[in-house]
């Protein structure tokens, strides 16, 4: 990535959003991504119809340095361009953009929920965000937690202490590992899974996962493509059908090349476009 298209990528969100200054990272597209190992198309494909949608998710991972923020902002490209991005400000955020913003084609962005940094999100301005989503908000964010288990057992126990059913209105977790070898440093996702409120305390399906050895990812979606459609406000067989088109798509742009940010921008604008979006 050319420095050109390095500083068109950071400005695409406020100061704060990757941290201090002397731990900026990389920006990655999702291709990039792909290419890296740290995903695969079959998710990545699930990803953007789950995005194009407008759904939630939590990125997390234990280490600093594993990549939830670049992940999370190479998805972002899937949200629908007409959507509106609000960068939560941390600490100081005072939520005036509620009344004034349409709920529905708004998308907000934590860049992590904790109380390490004023910049990132806490205390009772976290569970206002939480309270957001059941009118119609929907939110990207990241936090520190190595299992969907500990995600949730972070957002709902004090001191947060959300109520379990504004969790659930979250739609999906991710999780990340990091691992140090003779390889070098490997970043993969660990997990995928698609929260739902059960009768009692909020449940989560297992979409992908990590296998004990090596990157590459396992399916668990036989048997979750019905209530993820549900989710997703899709037939069954319409999203079946429109996943396995689009990975094969994604399978095609990275061997074509298209994964630096302006091909990659340019090519998933031609894809919109050609279907009417």
């Amino acid at each position: 990535m050319d420095d050109d298209a390095r500083v068109a990528l950071f400005r695409e969100h406020p100061p704060g959003w990757w941290g201090w200054p002397w731990r900026l990272p990389r920006p990655l597209t999702v291709p990039e991504l792909i290419q890296a190992g740290s995903l695969d198309a079959s998710l990545a494909a699930l990803l953007w119809l789950a995005l194009e949608r407008r759904a939630s998710i939590i990125v997390a991972a234990g280490p600093n340095g594993a990549g939830k923020t670049v992940t999370l902002s190479a998805l972002l490209d899937f949200l629908p361009p007409a959507v509106r991005r609000v960068h939560l400000q941390g600490m100081a955020e005072d939520f005036s953009f509620v009344g004034a913003a349409d709920p529905g084609q708004t998308y907000l962005l934590a860049n992590e929920i904790s109380d390490h940094l004023p910049i990132y999100l806490w205390g009772r301005r976290a569970q206002r965000l939480f309270e957001l989503l059941p009118e119609g908000y929907a939110l990207g964010a990241t936090l520190h937690a190595e299992s969907v288990g500990q995600v949730l057992g972070f957002l709902t126990s004090p001191p947060l202490g959300i109520p379990e059913r504004l969790v659930a209105a979250v739609d999906f977790v991710m999780t990340l590992a990091l691992t140090r070898g003779s390889a070098g440093v490997v970043r993969r996702v660990e997990e995928l899974c698609l929260l739902e409120q059960g009768a009692r305390h909020v449940r989560y399906r297992p979409l992908f996962h990590g296998p004990a050895e090596g990157t590459g990812l396992v399916s668990a979606m036989e048997g979750q493509w019905s209530p993820l459609a549900r989710r997703l406000g899709m037939d069954t067989d319409e999203l079946r059908s429109a996943h396995a088109a689009r990975a094969e798509w994604l399978t095609a742009r990275v061997a074509a090349g298209d994964t630096g940010p302006a091909r990659w921008r340019a090519a998933l604008a031609a894809y919109r476009a050609g279907r009417g979006a």
